[in-house]
Formats: structure tokens, sequence, C-alpha cells
């Protein structure tokens, strides 16, 4: 609602017609049909003599105006520009939790999506060991085999012992090779969708800042 219908609807209300209030305001009937068909904005001293005249709060008198008309024709109201400035504050404060909010969302999930690529957690290099063992075949003749296997972690060289402490396998580094793990995957997903709701928090709280200035 408009301030102007606001008006027209507190005097139809009380009974009064046009000439009626602006003789107890001490103002032209011209001016008051201007301010009812809002070609025209109260003044401060005007603003006083209508809540004195239907004897309002400024509560009463504004309940059910379009807040952003007050606040962009009425800030010269002492009343309407203390209300404007708590509800800055509080867009403001709403603001900067919202902010604080997506960039703490946007740090975990960067933070997940940099140990998934790098492999902070999981690693994503798979090593390949190999590993010469002796034996003796069916004539007693001594031979020399190989066997090998993978492993996410770098063991460098190393023995695996038998029975007795006497010395089974010895496995050496062969090579390796990138493999993206299931884990990392995963962790892949999850970051994507902690980045992607911080950065629409972000934009989110941008857009509603935007729109109630």
């Amino acid at each position: 609602m408009k301030f102007g219908k606001k008006l027209q609807e507190l005097r139809v209300k009380a009974g009064y017609k046009q000439p009626e209030v602006a003789k107890m305001m001490g103002i032209e009937q011209s001016y008051l049909s201007k301010l009812e068909n809002d070609r025209a904005i109260p003044s401060r001293e005007m603003f006083e003599k209508i809540i004195h005249v239907f004897q309002l709060t400024p509560e009463k008198l504004f309940d059910g105006i379009d807040p952003t008309i007050l606040f962009r024709d009425f800030d010269h109201i002492p009343w309407i520009a203390e209300k404007l400035k708590d509800y800055e504050q509080k867009s403001l404060y709403h603001t900067i939790r919202w902010l604080i909010l997506s960039s703490i969302i946007s740090v975990i999930g960067s933070v997940i999506l940099l140990s998934s690529v790098t492999g902070l957690i999981f690693n994503n290099k798979e090593y390949t060991y190999v590993g010469s063992y002796s034996y003796y075949d069916q004539t007693l003749k001594k031979g020399f085999g190989q066997i090998s296997f993978q492993a996410n972690n770098y063991l460098g060289h190393f023995v695996f012992f038998g029975e007795y402490g006497k010395p089974l396998f010895i496995y050496r580094y062969d090579n390796e090779q990138f493999y993206y793990r299931t884990e990392n995957r995963w962790l892949t997903f999850v970051g994507s969708i902690f980045l992607i709701a911080g950065l629409g928090f972000g934009l989110v709280s941008r857009y509603i800042r935007k729109h109630e200035n």
C-alpha cells in the first residue's frame, strides 16, 4: 500500500471530509489532495500533524505501507530514519554471517578437493615391487624366480623374512603409476558439493543484499 492510500483510508474511517482535515491540519485542501494521491511527500512537521489529528502512533500510521516506499521517500522522518538504521545494521549483520558461512564452506570444499587431487589423505600413486627368490626343483637344482605386487605406499627396498629369520624374498622398487583411487573420487565429489554450496551461499547473500537496498 502507498502512503496516500493509507491517509485517505484513515480520513474516511474517521468520518472526515478533505476540507475538515485540511482545516484541522492548517493546510490547503489542494495540498491534502496531493498527499492522498501521492503527488506530494509530507514533511516532518506535516507528519506530526497527521498523527496528532488521527491520534495515531507512527507504527499505526505506517502499518501496511510498502517498506520500500517508506525507506525511499520518508527517510527524513525521524521514526523512519531510526527504523532504517536498525534495518541496515541487521541486514549487514545477516550479510556478514552469510559471507562467513559461505567462506568456511568454500574453504572446506577447496581443502577436500586439493587433498583428493594431490593424494594428501589417500595416495594416488600405485607402486610396483618385484621380489626375487631362490628354490630347488625336483632334481635339487637351484633356481631363481620373481614375484611382484602393488602397494599405495613407497616402501623402497626391503627383505621379507621367513622362518628362523632367513630372508625369503628380497623386494625392490620397480615403478610407479598414477591411480585415481575410489576414495579420492568420493572426496572430489564431496569437495565439489561443498565448494558449490559455499559459492551459492555467497551469491544468494549478495543477491538478497542488493534487492534489500
